[in-house]
């Protein structure tokens, strides 16, 4: 099921973004990499929300 293994990739995006804010509190974070992080968790969290909401209109 997509949306099982999707969502198990949660911890690991979570995991992502704990990396992202530790690196910008020592401000060794590039720009560039600041938005690839940001874009990629807007994509993934997009995406789910897209999965579940198929997964709902199957159901109905």
């Amino acid at each position: 099921d997509e949306i099982a293994r999707l969502s198990a990739l949660q911890p690991q995006v979570d995991k992502l973004h704990e990396q992202l804010e530790e690196l910008q509190q020592k401000e060794e974070t590039p720009v560039l990499f600041d938005a690839d992080i940001s874009a990629f968790q807007e994509h993934y969290h997009h995406v789910l929300e897209d999965l579940r909401a198929r997964e709902r209109q199957l159901v109905l």
